[in-house]
């Protein structure tokens, strides 16, 4: 009987020791994928990231410089016209004068009996010249009211330049602070990775401590005295699973809380089943798929949130690139 209970101790930690080393291997090679899976995610998610923001800033910095250039362009030229119009108002001025000396020469030659004919001359002179100063102030005045509302869109679009400026700095700050929360998750993740790895060696640990124990039990087993009667050894076999049974229960409560270890007596004790230390490990190796899947639901989450930011950064631009669009406009009108 003795020699029965050695073969199925024997057999039982075949099948434990085998079983066991499968769910190490296949557990590994899942880490081993889960990590490549959230490294290439992690990749594209930073490489779109930088695209976007590459193409945005270059697209508006290209834009705005463009309008701000043109802008100027249209206030010089209005700078230009109204000098222009200043020194036709100044000679029309100096042709009013030489008209005014001629005519004076004129009186001073012409008979009496001509003055009245000469006054109505005059007077409809005096006449043509008032309207047409009249017009002329009144296209300088259209003129200034022109430069003055270029200049303030000028300062309207250097101002939203300023905001946009500064929004993209925001952006920068942002997909800084993106980068690093990335990177620490990284960080985070090669960590839990490398604790896993603790774990499973100290899951190999335990299991040579067991075979160790099994292997001093399977010796005062072998070597009792075969002449004792059969229900004294039926009685202590008995006594020995309960003792084994009770070690299983503590044992299973200090995995639980991360403080594994054994206490076991020295002799006299039957072997462990390993059926247990089976469904512990696979309970914990599923414990831990799930919380990968947890942490790949996160990841998705967060790769949705950047596609989102990288489509508010375009809609941005387009608004942006129409308003420029919308005072270029306004510009070409004046």
């Amino acid at each position: 009987v003795e020699e029965t209970k050695v073969e199925s101790i024997k057999r039982d930690k075949a099948t434990t020791e085998k079983l066991l080393q499968e769910t190490i291997e296949r557990n590994q090679s899942e880490l081993a994928a889960q990590k490549e899976f959230y490294t290439n995610a992690l990749n594209a998610a930073k490489e779109a990231e930088a695209l976007a923001e590459a193409r945005a800033n270059n697209e508006a910095r290209v834009e705005l410089e463009s309008r701000l250039k043109e802008a100027g362009e249209r206030e010089a030229m209005l700078v230009q016209t109204l000098e222009e119009l200043r020194q036709s108002l100044t000679r029309t001025e100096q042709q009013v004068l030489a008209s005014e000396l001629r005519y004076t020469e004129l009186i001073t030659q012409v008979p009496e009996s001509t003055r009245p004919l000469l006054r109505q001359i005059e007077a409809m002179q005096i006449s043509c010249i008032r309207a047409e100063q009249t017009q002329l102030s009144r296209s300088l005045e259209k003129e200034r009211q022109r430069a003055s509302e270029s200049r303030q869109e000028y300062l309207a679009a250097m101002e939203e330049a300023a905001t946009q400026e500064g929004r993209a700095k925001q952006l920068e700050d942002e997909i800084k602070e993106i980068r690093s929360k990335h990177k620490k998750e990284l960080q985070d993740e090669m960590v839990h990775r490398e604790l896993l790895e603790k774990e499973l060696e100290r899951v190999r640990t335990a299991k040579a401590e067991l075979e160790k124990t099994l292997a001093r039990e399977t010796l005062p087993i072998a070597n009792q005295d075969q002449t004792k009667n059969l229900p004294t050894r039926k009685l202590s076999s008995a006594g020995s699973l309960s003792s084994i049974e009770e070690s299983i229960f503590l044992q299973a409560s200090l995995d639980s809380s991360d403080n594994f270890y054994l206490e076991r007596r020295a002799s006299g004790e039957a072997t462990v089943s390993p059926y247990f230390l089976k469904s512990m490990t696979q309970n914990a190796y599923e414990a831990a798929l799930r919380q990968k899947d947890g942490e790949l639901a996160s990841y998705m989450s967060r790769l949705a949130s950047l596609e989102s930011i990288r489509d508010s950064l375009a809609e941005e631009l387009v608004k942006m690139t129409e308003q420029v669009n919308s005072l270029t406009v306004l510009l070409f009108v004046f």
